[in-house]
């Protein structure tokens, strides 16, 4: 009988365990289980290029909003037109996009696409294309996760009911104002480069109308940071409250485009009331206040100069438009000694 050295037994041995060992972990490499777990963990877009894309698409059973790249920008389609969009807004998508991950695969199953909201009378749909029209994504996003962090996704085409690394719900809205921009002044427009403010005119509110003659002006040399009133130099104004009025002409917003409606018709021609301002940086605006819609909730503006009228919310005209009384240093009333009585 063939005998074996010890020397040779450990040999095979060895080799026997290494070829199990290797067997083993090429099983649990390949597993089904596996491969699925590596499967969910990679992007559902992993060849998007953000700087290619040139159409987006929103839509489901109740409307769309189409959104198309023009030059440097972005623009929003309403009605037959083409107006300026919200950039922030459309990079924000894009960059969801490309970094959004699969968690898991949840079905195979077409029959379980409406409980997922996946199937399209139901899903919630986004379609990306470069700017000659080749599509580059059609993905089909349907309801929440039990968490709320997460959405279920199926790709146009595909069988595969995913569940998404994180909720997409902040940039599937279709209202045309959500992706519009909205605000008429520069963004780099910076409030502490204000030095001249001038309002005038006649703005009628819901509860009051504003008589506006005023121009506000940045103090000298010594008073650089102290706003005076042109005309009155005495009068005392609240710095901080001139610095608000400041930071909301900057910041100003309309709530949506004015589509369709002419200056005459909006009462900006002449307008109800102006406010004028200039900067450090010799650039100057007007901001043209128009009637005021039904109901007086919403006012039309528009930027001097600029092809757009805005729907502005009646808080955001108050506030670049202010009474005088409303910047006027508030004087404390003498209080007469603790112990004594005031004659």
């Amino acid at each position: 009988m063939f005998k074996l050295k010890f020397k040779e037994k450990v040999l095979i041995l060895g080799a026997t365990i290494a070829v199990l060992a290797v067997t083993c972990a090429l099983g649990i490499l390949f597993s089904a289980a596996s491969v699925q777990r590596r499967e969910a963990s990679t992007p559902v877009f992993p060849q998007l290029n953000k700087a290619q894309i040139g159409l987006i698409e929103l839509s489901d059973k109740t409307g769309r909003v189409k959104l198309k790249k023009e030059g440097a920008g972005w623009s929003v389609q309403i009605g037959d037109l083409f107006l300026p969009a919200s950039g922030s807004r459309v990079d924000g998508l894009l960059a969801q996009l490309a970094s959004l991950k699969r968690s898991r695969i949840v079905t195979n199953n077409p029959e379980k696409w409406k409980d997922f909201q996946v199937s399209e009378d139901t899903a919630k749909r986004v379609k990306l294309a470069d700017a000659a029209g080749k599509a580059a994504a059609d993905l089909l996003v349907g309801k929440e996760s039990l968490s709320g962090r997460e959405n279920y996704l199926r790709l146009q085409g595909a069988n595969e009911v995913l569940q998404s690394d994180r909720s997409l719900g902040t940039y599937l809205n279709l209202e045309s104002k959500f992706w519009s921009q909205l605000k008429p002044f520069p963004s780099d427009l910076n409030s502490q480069d204000l030095n001249r403010i001038s309002l005038k005119g006649r703005l009628k509110l819901k509860e009051e109308t504003r008589e506006l003659n005023y121009t506000l002006a940045l103090g000298g040399q010594k008073e650089k940071n102290a706003w005076k009133l042109e005309g009155d130099p005495g009068a005392e104004l609240a710095n901080d409250k001139v610095d608000g009025l400041a930071s909301s002409l900057v910041l100003f917003e309309g709530s949506e485009y004015a589509v369709g409606v002419k200056e005459e018709a909006a009462g900006l021609s002449p307008a109800q009331a102006e406010v004028f301002f200039s900067t450090v940086k010799d650039k100057s605006f007007r901001l043209l206040v128009g009637a005021a819609l039904p109901g007086g909730e919403q006012y039309y503006v528009k930027l001097e100069g600029a092809p757009f009228i805005y729907l502005a919310s009646e808080w955001r005209v108050k506030q670049v438009l202010p009474a005088l009384a409303e910047l006027k240093a508030k004087k404390e009333a003498a209080k007469s000694p603790q112990g004594t009585k005031s004659p």
